[in-house]
């Protein structure tokens, strides 16, 4: 009676994982977005929710190729590069600055001269 019982309940368990919806592979995106950029974290960087609201704001203003904006978070970067806080546990300083120099170069040829 119990191999039967075990029997129905890897049958069952089977039947349900089997009518589960299949996930759908992500989908190849932008590479410079902030959840898809490989910042390491390091004992002391910047701070992640900084960082992922100034990429997020760089890559509003790109998309929405609008110079004013360009310009305006052009500045922004500057300021988070001389000003981002720095926290226990934060990205790589150097490899956000080095992310953000694109982005800043990318909204400098966006915004007017």
């Amino acid at each position: 009676m119990l191999p039967f019982l075990v029997a129905a309940a890897i049958a069952a368990v089977f039947i349900v994982v089997m009518t589960l919806p299949k996930r759908s592979e992500p989908a190849l995106a932008d590479q410079s977005t902030p959840t898809e950029t490989p910042f390491t974290i390091v004992l002391r960087g910047y701070d992640r929710e900084q960082v992922h609201k100034v990429i997020q704001a760089a890559q509003d203003a790109l998309a929405y190729q609008d110079p004013a904006a360009a310009a305006t978070v052009g500045r922004s970067i500057a300021e988070f590069r001389t000003k981002g806080l720095v926290v226990l546990r934060g990205y790589d300083r150097e490899q956000v600055d080095q992310h953000l120099a694109r982005l800043a170069a990318e909204l400098e040829q966006a915004a007017p001269s």
